[in-house]
């Protein structure tokens, strides 16, 4: 087994603890996962070279949202008494790791599915403000991944969208939770710039119809539903 298979397997082992709320021996085990995976060659020679240079001539056959459907359907519900969390982590299935998956993909999947733990974690937490913390450090950290590293695809759209989308859904309902729990000072202003940013790619996907199938319309309103939520209110007329 080459070491890219094993940390898929233990990554897909993790979002089985997570779905059972196991929620730290998730985050234990896609942390030696990432631990193990920067400390090896594991995709070969030609895309760890470039990759370090921030251009990766790799070409995965399977794009982040796509591994988004295909290792777990969409299906975070929309709650209508809470903000909308995009709450799915990311299985690699076999279909998936077949077809030819990017090492930057493999990381930017065990480390959402990391945030993720936290974030479901301080949930179910009497003092959350911790893990709360930590899922935002690593989203905003995966942000940057993104953007440093944002493919094209066939459509003129980042291959990645969704999985942006999902990030800065949850950086800002995070950013929100804190700062009316008093634990941020800038959280509300912060929460504000990502759901401006999530607005404008609402907008420009809404314009050229890019959602493909109902798990994903689903998901769509919810980000939309956190938009309006957190919307200042139109100042009253004169």
């Amino acid at each position: 087994m080459t070491m890219q298979h094993q940390v898929i397997q233990d990554n897909n082992f993790a979002v089985a603890m997570i779905e059972e709320g196991a929620y730290d021996e998730a985050s234990s085990t896609l942390c030696a996962a990432f631990q193990a995976y920067q400390n090896c060659d594991c995709a070969g020679g030609m895309e760890s070279a470039v990759c370090d240079a921030g251009v990766s001539s790799f070409k995965p056959s399977i794009s982040l949202d796509e591994c988004m459907a295909k290792g777990h359907p969409m299906s975070s519900s929309v709650d209508p008494d809470f903000p909308f969390m995009y709450s799915d982590a990311i299985r690699i299935s076999p279909e998936v790791a077949a077809a030819g998956i990017s090492q930057h993909d493999v990381t930017s999947i065990i480390l959402f599915n990391l945030a993720l733990t936290h974030h479901l974690s301080a949930l179910d937490s009497n003092d959350p403000d911790s893990d709360l913390q930590k899922a935002l450090h690593v989203y905003e950290h995966l942000y940057t991944m993104q953007q440093e590293n944002m493919v094209v695809g066939s459509s003129g759209f980042p291959s990645n969208l969704m999985f942006v989308l999902s990030i800065l859904n949850n950086c800002g309902i995070i950013h929100q939770w804190r700062s009316e729990a008093g634990t941020s000072i800038n959280g509300e202003v912060i929460a504000a710039r990502c759901f401006d940013k999530l607005l404008s790619v609402l907008t420009l996907i809404s314009d050229n119809a890019q959602t493909t199938n109902k798990n994903e319309e689903v998901v769509v309103r919810g980000f939309y539903r956190n938009v309006v939520l957190n919307r200042p209110p139109a100042a009253s007329a004169a």
